[in-house]
C-alpha cells in the first residue's frame, strides 16, 4: 500500500489522502472491485517515463465515493 498526499484543490472524499494498492493483475482487480460495487473511473493504462513503462494503473471508486488507484509495476 502506498500513501500519497492529494494535490491541493483536488476534490476528494478521502480527507486529503489517496490510497494506491499494488496488485498482480490490474484488469482482474478492476473486475473484482466492480463485482462488489466499486466503479472504474479511469480504465487500466500504462504510465511511461522516458519511453519505458513505469507502472500499469487504474483509478477506482468504492461504493462510498472514495477514490483509490490499483497499480502493477512491470516485470
Amino acid at each position: 500500500m502506498l500513501l500519497q498526499l492529494v494535490p491541493q484543490g483536488q476534490v476528494s472524499h478521502n480527507s486529503g489522502t489517496h490510497l494506491d494498492f499494488r496488485v498482480d493483475d490490474v484488469g482482474v482487480a478492476c473486475q473484482q472491485i466492480e463485482a462488489v460495487g466499486g466503479k472504474v473511473l479511469k480504465p487500466p493504462a500504462i504510465y511511461e517515463a522516458d519511453g519505458a513503462p513505469v507502472l500499469e494503473w487504474a483509478i477506482m471508486q468504492d461504493p462510498f465515493g472514495n477514490e483509490f488507484c490499483i497499480i502493477r509495476y512491470p516485470v
